[in-house]
């Protein structure tokens, strides 16, 4: 089995069809503004943090990184890619004016940590890690416009995760939580989480791994509905038939009409050069024989 992660879980939680369709068999979801708006912070902020040795970079080498790396997928149109580039320049400048001052080198940028558990593996990527004075502090941008209540964080199923995986892997206390609210410069912080919350969600991973290797992939009804393959979804799939999702079967699994026609013109391409190349040893037989 491939290992858990905090998103793979949440996901088989909310649908375990929609785990299956992504983890199992594959199938890419749709590209989408938030997420690749996100993504594109998340590069920058790893630009400015990710050094040896202080100070960070200056404002305008980290909005020329961002420009250069910025996601340009899942945009309606040129006019929402741009709001969102222009508005993301402004959170980056907000962020860094605010940071700047107190900017410290941190332990971990980006950290991608696997532990054991059980008999599986538990993965998770940490956008960010700072020590204090003891112990040390895990920060989770976010770039969502709803913002985070303190009751959510206490809740938080991703910051226990990530404090089990961090203590069990690098042996460090964990005693600060936070979810860094980009959109709105407020970072909203929790204590450590208890060892027994820590241990209900370790018992709901593995309860969730045995699903998972015993194929359990009903599909289940939930706010996210229909996903981006109602298709295939028992609830959905009379209402969204194959054809009207641009989706198409063939041999080689589920292909968008835009894969199929490309694969078409490609091996179209190879045929024709497979077919001179015979043509050519056609023609060193006939000379051999005669």
């Amino acid at each position: 089995m491939r290992p858990l992660s905090y998103s793979s879980i949440s996901l088989y939680q909310q649908c375990p069809l929609l785990y299956k369709l992504r983890y199992v068999d594959g199938l890419k979801p749709k590209p989408r503004a938030p997420l690749s708006f996100g993504d594109s912070l998340h590069k920058a902020l790893e630009f400015m943090y990710d050094i040896k040795v202080p100070p960070p970079p200056p404002l305008k080498k980290i909005l020329a990184y961002y420009r250069q790396n910025w996601v340009r997928e899942g945009y309606d149109s040129e006019e929402e890619e741009k709001r969102y580039f222009d508005y993301g320049k402004e959170v980056l400048t907000e962020f860094y004016n605010k940071n700047i001052k107190d900017f410290k080198l941190p332990m971990s940028v980006e950290g991608d940590y696997i532990i054991d558990i059980g008999a599986i593996k538990l993965r998770a990527k940490i956008d960010r890690i700072d020590r204090l004075e003891k112990g040390i502090e895990i920060i989770d941008y976010k770039s969502n416009a709803n913002p985070i209540t303190i009751d959510k964080l206490k809740e938080s199923q991703q910051l226990a995760i990530y404090q089990m995986v961090v203590e069990l892997q690098l042996g460090v206390r964990v005693e600060r939580l936070t979810y860094y609210q980009l959109r709105t410069q407020i970072p909203i912080s929790t204590e450590r989480y208890s060892d027994d919350k820590v241990e209900k969600i370790r018992d709901e991973i593995l309860s969730i791994a045995d699903k998972i290797r015993n194929e359990e992939f009903d599909a289940r009804l939930n706010d996210y509905c229909p996903c981006d393959f109602p298709h295939l979804c028992p609830y959905f799939k009379d209402k969204y038939p194959a054809e009207k999702t641009g989706v198409l079967e063939d041999i080689e699994g589920r292909a968008t009409i835009k894969e199929v026609v490309e694969k078409y013109v490609r091996m179209r391409e190879e045929a024709k050069g497979v077919e001179e190349r015979l043509e050519e040893l056609k023609d060193i037989i006939n000379k051999y024989c005669d």
